[in-house]
């Protein structure tokens, strides 16, 4: 029995979990993101345990999101997650370049909506514009965000995103108009995607999302924003630092 077998056999965890753990330290210290790891069969060999705990430990692994499965191709190292703080708001850009990651905005639609259309959106002045915008993160697509602002409060709007559709709007709104931007409420739940958000988002129909509905304010604690956005759960991770009241 070699060390490595020793070692997880006298782990007082269970075995799966022990294999799992071992093989989050071969990942973290061997592999880079999009690398195939062993087959099954290979690491049944290598920890000498059954193939079905070799499989368990890996399906943890997938559900956290360090790995990802092709069919027919086999188990692969995913990208490391997009962590968003939560408890804070920050414009999607700023975020992403902290993290020294890339990314890039595809302009979906721009569109004054119809009178009716707007009623759900009752604290903003009419008309009303929807902005649909995908975020791409280090060349892959992570949210889908659905934005509406008053025409009247942003009327050059617009222009500056059919001019520039990577810009931040937050950093305009901020630089241009003066306005702080700070969340006035805030929702998440776990959805599922349609057909027209899976073909933009590159996954399959039917597969989970974070759900967020944000409506934002300014100093004057003025609704300026409503924003809905579809993120990849398995691309993203949010983090929160609650206080004891």
């Amino acid at each position: 029995m070699n060390c490595m077998n020793r070692h997880l056999m006298q782990a007082k965890t269970p075995l799966y979990h022990a294999v799992k753990e071992t093989l989050r330290r071969q990942i973290v210290e061997e592999y880079q993101p999009g690398d195939r790891i062993p087959p099954e069969a290979d690491l049944t060999i290598e920890f000498g345990v059954s193939q079905i705990t070799v499989r368990r430990a890996i399906q943890d692994l997938v559900r956290e999101g360090l790995l990802y499965r092709r069919q027919g191709k086999g188990t692969f190292v995913s990208e490391p997650k997009f962590a968003q703080n939560l408890t804070i708001l920050n414009s999607f850009t700023q975020m992403v370049v902290e993290q020294h990651r890339t990314i890039r905005s595809e302009t979906i639609s721009i569109t004054k909506l119809s009178a009716q259309e707007a009623q759900k959106y009752s604290a903003l002045t009419p008309p009303v514009l929807e902005v649909v915008r995908l975020r791409i993160v280090d060349d892959h697509p992570l949210a889908l965000n659905s934005s509406y602002y008053s025409i009247e409060s942003f009327p050059q709007l617009r222009d500056l995103l059919e001019e520039n559709p990577n810009m931040s709007i937050y950093r305009v709104l901020e630089e241009c108009c003066d306005v702080k931007v700070s969340v006035q409420e805030q929702s998440l739940e776990i959805s599922f995607v349609d057909d027209w958000e899976a073909s933009l988002l590159d996954i399959e129909p039917g597969s989970p999302a974070f759900l967020f509905n944000i409506k934002t304010q300014n100093q004057q604690h003025q609704t300026i924003e409503y924003v809905q956005a579809v993120y990849r759960s398995d691309r993203c991770k949010f983090t929160m630092f609650p206080k004891r009241q």
